[in-house]
């Protein structure tokens, strides 16, 4: 779990419990100050890093996964379903099992088709062509090694009359006077938006190498399975153009490489390493980014993350990500997509559930071209461990604004336990719990550890037979305040809901969320309701189309309050300190 650094700062960059940067992040960025990070395994030869860390530029977050490829881990293509269209890099890992990790990949026709814009290999067969020239891309062989390739693309179309050059496979766009070859794996969308503007367009369809239609005017469908279109523009329409039902023609094509075609590849943009060295650009604008990164054995990639274009992120100039990979152990990289398009997903252990651990900049998970995944072998469903945590809400970039690894004495906090495999899958167990120091705390039956009142830090670890799984929980000084998230909830409509939670601090001022369980409440029912909402805090749900009332709150005999309005404009007068000091004027919402 992440704490949001302009939260941690306070309490952490005062003292001088600053968490120590590792090594590869203090050869990145030696001036970095690393405030929060965690690193968990999602696989055997999959391990995940993510860090918050102030840097000169100002506050960054990135996740970093080094992967074993002499494990048994295995590269998957990702796709939408065809090259001309796009979805959510989730919504592509759908069909593939035991995924434990998943990124988007390549640079997409983003403002038409949808479709990749470089070359992408699956199976060792080409599914598409790099839209111009030749295109820098991640590549797999056969045996899971890997490189940054190039990938270019020879084609010819032979008629009785002659050969015609072809310009590339199922391509986002086909240049002026040029012919492109497209097959099913192209998808329903019309062909003509790849040559849009031309003036002339001509498509030839080919069954068995024989030609089965001429259209002017392609239009929206799939091509049939067996069959492969040729569209051409201006000087390409014309050549094609002497065909007729009935002609033979001969289609070959293949990717250009050096050396043996890769299993699978997926495109990026930008080469950032070359032999070990930095490839410099003179853009030096920081954006979210995506990478993936090569050992020189090619055994051993990385993929990195970085959110940008957030106030707790700034995102990172294409040097720097170069820079954070060769710190990782990277000998050659690529920089994918990024932008919006920066998705990192990953398996949360002991589940098939796939997580989205960075930030999206768009506040959601885009539609993409393609992607690309990383699977296991199925688990076989004996408890090799359990991954322990504090019970705490997850969100995108898994920035939570409170640590909920911290509890006051004599309060409490809900843990969960999942039991996992030894491929970190789904498991079935039942743990029995226990702590480094009783006087600390101890958990019961139900999962829950209840602070002792002695304060500091107590390793809780969960077991069965010879799986087990721990946490630490720190219990802070006695609860000296508490403040709602909130001081005052808004709601628009008696339709609205909305979330609050309850934060509590010690005379040292280190933070700490209450848990429902601990919190007596104290509200008009008539007016709204207030639910405990499983994940730390609470939801206010209107019981009246409009009106206002104040929530009591009080722990421990602490106590304080909560402003909330139904269809109502607020006007705070001038001391807003006290829930009671705010007034409302009437409005229709």
């Amino acid at each position: 779990m992440r704490t949001a650094p302009w939260i941690l700062a306070t309490a952490t960059l005062l003292t001088t419990a600053l968490i120590a940067p590792s090594a590869a992040a203090q050869d990145a960025a030696t001036d970095a100050i690393q405030v929060d990070g965690d690193t968990r395994t999602l696989a055997p030869g999959v391990e995940l890093e993510s860090f918050d860390r102030w840097e000169d530029q100002g506050w960054l977050r990135a996740d970093a996964v080094t992967v074993d490829l002499t494990a048994d881990v295995r590269p998957e293509y990702l796709s939408p379903g065809s090259v001309s269209d796009a979805s959510t890099v989730r919504e592509q890992t759908e069909g593939h099992e035991d995924v434990v990790l998943a990124v988007n990949a390549d640079f997409f026709d983003i403002n038409d088709t949808g479709g990749p814009q470089g070359a992408a290999i699956e199976g060792g067969e080409l599914v598409k062509s790099a839209d111009t020239g030749t295109s820098h891309a991640v590549a797999f062989d056969a045996d899971g090694r890997g490189s940054i390739r190039s990938i270019g693309f020879t084609g010819t179309a032979t008629t009785a009359s002659g050969t015609l050059d072809l310009h590339g496979l199922n391509t986002t766009a086909i240049p002026a006077d040029g012919i492109g070859a497209y097959t099913p794996a192209w998808g329903a969308d019309s062909r003509a938006r790849v040559a849009e503007g031309a003036a002339e367009l001509l498509e030839v369809t080919i069954v068995d190498g024989i030609v089965t239609a001429v259209d002017d005017t392609p239009d929206e469908g799939a091509i049939p399975e067996g069959a492969i279109a040729l569209v051409g523009r201006e000087a390409g329409a014309s050549a094609l153009a002497a065909l007729a039902v009935g002609d033979t023609v001969q289609v070959e094509y293949a990717p250009v490489v050096d050396g043996a075609v890769p299993d699978l590849a997926v495109s990026g943009r930008q080469v950032l390493i070359e032999d070990g060295e930095t490839v410099p650009h003179e853009d030096q604008s920081r954006h979210p980014r995506t990478a993936v990164g090569f050992s020189e054995d090619g055994r051993t990639m990385y993929l990195v993350t970085f959110d940008g274009r957030q106030a707790a992120s700034g995102g990172y100039t294409l040097d720097e990500v170069a820079a954070e990979l060769r710190a990782m152990g990277a000998h050659s990289a690529l920089n994918l997509d990024g932008g919006g398009s920066s998705t990192m997903l990953a398996r949360s252990s002991g589940t098939d559930e796939l997580i989205t651990v960075n930030s999206p900049s768009d506040g959601n998970e885009r539609e993409v071209g393609n992607g690309l995944a990383l699977t296991v072998p199925a688990g076989d469903g004996e408890a090799a461990g359990f991954a322990v945590e504090p019970l705490a809400p997850f969100a995108p970039g898994s920035i939570d604004p409170h640590d909920y690894g911290r509890v006051f004495p004599g309060l409490s906090r809900p843990l969960s336990a999942t039991p996992y495999d030894a491929s970190f899958a789904p498991a079935e167990a039942t743990p029995y719990w226990r702590t480094g120091s009783i006087r600390s705390g101890h958990v019961d039956g139900d999962a829950v550890f209840h602070a002792g009142h002695r304060s500091g830090t107590v390793t809780v670890t969960a077991a069965s037979g010879r799986a087990s799984g721990s946490t630490e929980m720190t219990v802070l000084g006695p609860l000296a305040e508490i403040e709602p998230s909130q001081r005052l909830l808004s709601l628009p409509d008696g339709d609205a809901t909305a979330a609050f939670q309850l934060i509590g601090s010690d005379a040292d001022g280190f933070t700490a969320p209450v848990d429902p369980a601990d919190i007596e409440l104290e509200y008009d029912p008539d007016v709204i309701a207030v639910e405990a909402d499983g994940r730390g805090g609470f939801t206010v749900s209107a019981a009246t189309d409009s009106g206002s009332t104040v929530v009591d709150l009080t722990v421990d005999g602490h106590s304080t309050t909560l402003a909330v309005t139904i269809g109502l404009t607020e006007q705070p007068v001038a001391d807003f300190s006290d829930a009671e000091q705010w007034t409302f004027t009437a409005a229709r919402a």
